[in-house]
């Protein structure tokens, strides 16, 4: 009991500067003795420093200081508009030990545009995003890490997504409302997941998005990662066969480029700001995935992408798809369709010589992310002669499904894979790095999958995948639904690798409500591990990034979801800036 003064004192001086103590609260308090402090709200943001770079109003370089009031208590938070570019500032947090650390934002809606925040622990190399969510006329608190914080401030920094992030209408402001941190008595044991996790990683979209001039800048992105139960990292690296890693080389006019809009200017300059800096994007990339212990897999979007105008001659078109329209792929009526097609062994040998070009990185694996390239072939004159020589019959009068037609050109896509993994592996060894290990990213069902030419089973008989991820998209061969059952049969029958990919939460359900449903199907087909597209996009959102976590955990998957569920929670405003808001919203007005 000879921490009780200090425990009360902290209780309150919480009270007298407007933290929030609800009951609960102070039933922690008394309930928590043990440890050095019992929970405490900061919610005078006001207090960061240097006072210089606040205002009571929105200025050039400052953040706006604007009080509140929620039924829990009072405070202070921090605004600021895309335009405002302040620099950060630091929250004395005044305990010591360890806490879990939540984060009061305001709601995304509040500007009509994605709000946020960035934050970090003084000593801590990389800034974290936490993106609040849409709840008109509330705070949003959400879990960010747990931590010692034993002489440490907390730093608040804007946000850094110059494009309109998806989803959001207008430019993202940033903001903070309060930090609220939960005493815990002791750092948690590592434990080993049931399921591995990996992330997908689209390098383009991560440039469209965020303004990375920096190793810094980039490291951001990877550094949540770090203790999580994510052990990959697939990295997209070819789009077709243009390197998303260089200046695009149909970008001839430096000085003076001429981008569709600011995604593709942001593209294009986080990779001059790059090599004017003597750095190697995809080997900063590559350094960091290591540097937080993953695995760094490269995946590869296998459309040979001819473009529609606008976009035919944009930053990312190919010289090569334009320069080479006579070998694009043709539908059965004869009309050309926007790719070109792996029927042509020049088109094969051009994607193989971009692949080899990966290997000096020592990558760990590749990844054929088939749901974002598919058809890779038609109707096309090479396959309509061979077909003729060994059937007599021309394709293009059976009916799009015949089975010996869709048979016939699987073979020849395995084929190709066939020779790009004996080539890569062979390249590999040369190269004296260890064996690479092929995955494969496939449509939702089997009828999908064999319309396009995927034949998942011979390429697992073959030893050619190791790893087979399952997506939702069946690309217009119904049912969309991703048939678990299929894919657990699969595994079963091959012992295939089996890591399905989880899709992100749609509007109409919540995160619990979504990871739920999934992790429920998915357990039930004993799955080796789970795999979420656009995962660096994913992690900003609190909740749906701790259930993404929790997922690796079956037996703990359901107990977690409600857990977190309570914990991120809704805190309603009875005034901002003095004004009431519980009646009589102003949007009304609107």
């Amino acid at each position: 009991m000879n921490d009780l003064p200090e425990a009360m004192t902290v209780f309150r001086q919480s009270i007298e500067q407007g933290y929030d103590m609800a009951a609960g609260d102070r039933r922690t308090v008394r309930r928590r003795l043990s440890v050095k402090y019992g929970p405490v709200v900061l919610g005078d943001l006001g207090r960061c420093r240097p006072a210089s770079r606040l205002s009571e109003q929105c200025r050039r370089g400052k953040w706006r200081t604007i009080p509140y009031e929620t039924n829990a208590g009072s405070g202070t938070l921090l605004f600021a508009p895309e335009g405002a570019a302040p620099g950060p500032v630091k929250l004395p947090l005044g305990v010591r030990g360890r806490f879990r650390i939540y984060v009061g934002l305001p709601p995304s809606d509040w500007s009509e545009s994605a709000c946020g925040i960035r934050v970090r622990l003084t000593g801590e190399p990389s800034f974290r995003t936490l993106l609040s969510t849409s709840s008109p006329g509330s705070l949003n608190e959400v879990f960010w890490m747990e931590a010692d914080v034993t002489g440490r401030e907390l730093e608040v920094a804007p946000l850094r997504l110059s494009h309109p992030f998806p989803a959001a209408q207008g430019n993202p402001v940033s903001g903070i409302a309060h930090v609220r941190l939960e005493p815990s008595s002791s750092a948690p044991e590592p434990k080993k997941c049931p399921l591995e996790l990996a992330a997908f990683i689209d390098g383009h979209s991560l440039r469209y998005c965020s303004p990375l001039r920096s190793p810094a800048d980039l490291k951001e992105h990877i550094a949540a990662f770090r203790d999580t139960p994510f052990r990959r990292v697939y990295w997209c690296t070819l789009i077709g066969d243009v390197q998303q890693y260089k200046t695009p080389d149909n970008n001839s006019d430096a000085r003076r480029p001429v981008y569709l809009n600011d995604g593709y200017r942001n593209v294009d300059q986080a990779l001059r700001a790059f090599q004017r800096r003597g750095l190697d994007f995809q080997q900063v990339a590559r350094d960091a995935v290591k540097a937080a212990g993953l695995e760094f897999h490269i995946y590869h979007r296998p459309g040979l992408v001819h473009p529609e105008p606008p976009i035919d001659q944009d930053l990312q078109a190919s010289p090569f798809v334009l320069a080479h329209p006579e070998w694009r792929c043709r539908d059965r009526d004869g009309r050309w369709i926007a790719r070109l097609s792996y029927a042509f062994p020049r088109v094969q040998e051009r994607v193989i010589s971009a692949f080899k070009e990966q290997l000096r990185y020592n990558i760990d694996g590749i990844n054929l992310a088939f749901w974002r390239g598919v058809p890779l072939m038609l109707y096309e004159k090479p396959l309509l002669q061979a077909f003729q020589r060994a059937t007599g019959r021309d394709p293009r009068r059976l009916p799009p499904n015949h089975p010996r037609w869709l048979q016939f050109r699987a073979d020849a896509v395995s084929d190709y894979i066939r020779r790009l993994c004996g080539e890569l592996q062979a390249e590999n060894a040369r190269l004296g790095f260890g064996r690479l290990v092929f995955s494969a990213g496939v449509l939702a069902h089997r009828k999908a999958n064999l319309f396009y030419g995927l034949d998942i089973e011979r390429w697992i008989r073959d030893g050619l995948v190791n790893v087979v991820i399952p997506y939702q998209e069946s690309r217009r061969v119904p049912p969309d639904e991703m048939d678990v059952d299929y894919y657990a049969d699969l595994k079963r029958r091959t012992g295939c690798t089996l890591c399905p990919e989880v899709m992100s939460t749609r509007s109409w359900l919540t995160p619990e409500q979504h990871y739920s449903y999934w992790a429920k199907k998915l357990y039930a087909a004993e799955v080796d591990g789970l795999c979420f597209w656009d995962g660096d996009m994913r992690q900003v959102r609190p909740l749906e990034w701790e259930m993404m976590k929790a997922m690796a955990s079956p037996g703990a998957f359901k107990r977690e979801a409600r857990r977190l569920t309570r914990e991120h929670r809704r805190m309603p405003l009875r005034s901002l800036g003095g004004m009431a808001m519980d009646k009589y919203p102003t949007m009304w007005t609107y």
